[in-house]
């Protein structure tokens, strides 16, 4: 299998001119937030391909390949969802609290449409600026707080960290600087 994933803010803002150039317009808040579309490529030998448009990120790669690799995951503690599922949550919280969904986009306090960047009504945000906010708040307990130390799984052996050294050992100073066999 192979899988090839972009970078997010490959185009930055002060791009926005020469992006004006590009695609014929503006570049306001809104679309420089639809530049931002990553794309992933995944080719799995003995798989017929396609294009599958859905919003997604970072987070869905992992539940995605694991479910190319046939792994079930449904025990498994996934802040993402496979994107070639009809289940695929497609909401992508962005770190300042904006978001994109297919439906809605929000960018600055303000609602969008997403297809067509009409400004639509705040309330139809509302429900996946919420979800969004959930899902930033989840991830940043889980890194700040250190909350995977707890998870503990059904037939879950910690590693002993002793077991592992990241350091070379029994390689003098001279063989490190100038290789080994190398002695000046």
């Amino acid at each position: 299998m192979v899988v090839m994933y972009g970078d997010h803010y490959g185009i930055t803002e002060n791009h926005n001119e020469a992006m004006a150039e590009v695609i014929g317009k503006e570049i306001t808040s809104f679309e420089y937030a639809k530049l931002q579309k990553v794309p992933v490529f995944i080719h799995v030998p003995g798989v017929d391909g396609g294009i599958v448009h859905k919003v997604g990120g970072q987070v869905d790669v992992r539940p995605t390949l694991l479910h190319l690799l046939g792994i079930d995951t449904k025990n498994h503690l996934e802040m993402g969802s496979d994107l070639l599922t009809e289940k695929h949550r497609e909401v992508v919280p962005f770190r300042n609290g904006n978001f994109i969904s297919p439906e809605y986009t929000q960018i600055e306090e303000t609602c969008y449409f997403t297809i067509t960047g009409e400004i639509a009504e705040a309330d139809a945000c509302k429900p996946f600026a919420n979800q969004a906010k959930n899902e930033l708040e989840m991830s940043d307990n889980i890194v700040y707080k250190d909350l995977l130390r707890f998870y503990k799984p059904e037939g879950f052996v910690p590693i002993n960290r002793n077991d592992y050294s990241y350091v070379k050992k029994d390689v003098s100073f001279k063989e490190e600087r100038n290789g080994p066999g190398i002695q000046k």
